[in-house]
């Protein structure tokens, strides 16, 4: 019994040595391991543990564990071409870096956004906002129309509550007078049957709208910051157009 033991171990030691001495070696020391495919690794019968093959078919090195034939970058998240080969999850310590549906999770498995971070974020560069701008000295980060935008700093406006009255059915110009006016000041008539034509800011104390007035009632005006309204005044701008 020793003996077949023995001699058993003597021709596995010389079909190593023999597929070794059959790689293709070169003045660098490097090596050629035996290329198969796919079908053919397959078909292979009774490979021995630690056994190695290329996969010619995945182009990738196989080997045996003594069961089945392992990828040996059996945990690379990645196909050869760089290309993900399915949604991916890489987790240290809850430390996850996840790949779902097209979407990035940082601190999550379950990304709900095309970048999704859970924790805190530093920034050691220029953040560029959706308009591609960097933004200069004193402007704050806002929820502009369809994302976020460089805007100054801006603080509710505040409109003189001084009547101001116009002739039905006609063209005018009226001046809004206040504080904290801003270029980007917008301007509002809750339930207006006229028409606002043009709006002018001439300063952080006024601006001029020209209106065409529909028929006799009175009505707010409201000035808007970018989302910031006259309004947190309490009674700010409450029936200041009366038209007659």
């Amino acid at each position: 019994m020793k003996k077949k033991i023995l001699f058993s171990n003597i021709i596995l030691f010389l079909i190593m040595s023999i597929s070794f001495l059959c790689a293709v070696v070169d003045g660098n020391y490097l090596f050629q391991i035996e290329a198969a495919t796919q079908t053919t690794i397959n078909a292979i019968t009774n490979p021995q543990q630690g056994m190695m093959i290329y996969n010619s078919t995945t182009n990738r090195i196989n080997y045996y564990n003594g069961t089945s034939w392992i990828t040996l970058q059996g945990n690379s998240i990645y196909n050869s071409d760089g290309q993900l080969t399915n949604n991916r999850s890489v987790d240290l310590n809850t430390n996850n870096l996840s790949f779902i549906n097209g979407n990035v999770a940082i601190g999550s498995i379950t990304p709900n956004a095309t970048l999704d971070i859970n924790g805190s974020v530093k920034i050691d560069g220029i953040f560029y906002d959706k308009n591609g701008s960097v933004g200069t000295s004193g402007q704050v980060l806002t929820a502009g129309l369809g994302g976020i935008e460089w805007t100054s700093s801006v603080i509710a406006p505040y409109i003189s509550n001084t009547p101001i009255a116009v002739t039905a059915s006609t063209t005018v110009t009226i001046t809004l007078n206040g504080e904290n006016f801003i270029p980007s000041s917008a301007v509002t008539i809750p339930g207006f049957n006229g028409i606002i034509n043009s709006i002018n800011t001439i300063s952080p104390s006024e601006i001029q709208v020209n209106i065409t007035t529909g028929t006799a009632a009175t009505f707010d005006i409201v000035i808007s910051n970018n989302g910031i309204l006259n309004t947190q005044w309490v009674g700010n701008g409450v029936a200041l157009l009366q038209v007659n």
